[in-house]
């Protein structure tokens, strides 16, 4: 799979092990159902879900699947989650254990309620305007 670039979240699915494309289905339709406005994209040759931006991603990896929800949602849940092997921004789920959709529900939501809230602060923000003109 090296060098191989991915167009679309079902090309890249298609070509991951059998024995974990079930837990990396279960985790998409987790994410999707979390957040079925976000736009689903490929970005960095990784699965990605997007709503005003980057909400999470997900990417198999040499011994576990990596959900990269960022920093912000490992700290909010980061008692839901501590069984798992975790670094900034990163859930490692082992491949031999079913995804925990509750708490990817959880943190899927909290991260689209982040962006939207960082969106509508973008857009309330004052045009500067230049003093010189």
């Amino acid at each position: 799979m090296a060098g191989k670039r991915f167009k679309t979240v079902d090309e890249y699915l298609d070509t991951q092990a059998i024995s974990i494309r079930r837990n990396l289905m279960l985790l998409g339709e987790s994410i999707r159902q979390a957040a079925p406005q976000a736009e689903e994209v490929i970005r960095c040759n990784f699965p990605t879900k997007k709503q005003e931006a980057t909400l999470v991603y997900f990417a198999v990896q040499e011994e576990h699947i990596g959900f990269y929800p960022f920093p912000s949602a490992i700290d909010q849940f980061r008692n839901e989650i501590k069984e798992y092997d975790l670094l900034p921004g990163t859930v490692k789920f082992p491949f031999d254990k079913q995804i925990p959709v509750s708490i990817v529900k959880k943190m899927v939501r909290f991260r689209s309620n982040e962006n939207l809230e960082k969106a509508s602060m973008e857009k309330s923000k004052p045009i500067k305007r230049n003093s010189g003109f």
